[in-house]
């Protein structure tokens, strides 16, 4: 099934359900293929998707504080 997916996609278990999920890398970005969850998630955090991947809270430089 993981070879019908087009360039740059793979299949991740859900993780919500462990369902198959659809992974699209290049805005790292899961969505699950069970019709009962159907999460879209960031596969960095795992927060539900963001805006863009730049908002994912694993990518933003972490500051100290004084």
């Amino acid at each position: 099934e993981g070879k019908k997916l087009p360039h740059g996609e793979e299949l991740r278990k859900c993780v919500k359900c462990q369902a198959p999920a659809q992974v699209q890398k290049n805005i790292l970005r899961a969505i699950c293929s069970s019709e009962s969850c159907r999460y879209d998630y960031c596969v960095r955090c795992y927060l539900p998707s963001h805006r863009k991947a730049q908002d994912c809270s694993v990518l933003k430089p972490r500051t100290r504080k004084s």
